[in-house]
């Protein structure tokens, strides 16, 4: 299980992962991406630490990442996320073609998280 950790900032909010990020984290990791949303406008995934990804959570970061959206509040990775994160997304194949048009050229995967 990864270890998840919501820093409550005075201008964003940081939500640090460590270790493999994966479905039996998924109900954690909505939890405190709903509570970084109602309570900034500004938040950071900080993957650095995260040893990998697997569907069920990526597909979880691109709901949020639609969901800050549409309330004009703005959610990234920051620093770089680690390369076995970055690995995985890669063997998912994610593509932003399966973003709506307002989201589209925001996505992460196309910036390669």
């Amino acid at each position: 299980m990864a270890m998840l950790t919501l820093d409550n900032g005075q201008e964003k909010r940081t939500l640090a992962v460590q270790g493999r990020l994966a479905i039996q984290d998924a109900a954690k990791l909505k939890e405190l991406l709903l509570e970084a949303l109602a309570g900034t406008d500004h938040v950071v995934i900080d993957a650095s630490q995260a040893e990998s990804i697997d569907l069920a959570c990526a597909q979880l970061v691109c709901a949020a990442h639609r969901a800050y959206a549409k309330a004009g509040k703005v959610i990234e990775f920051a620093p770089p996320p680690s390369p076995g994160f970055l690995s995985a997304l890669a063997d998912m194949a994610i593509d932003p073609i399966g973003c709506p048009d307002d989201v589209r050229g925001q996505c992460f995967w196309k910036k390669g998280a």
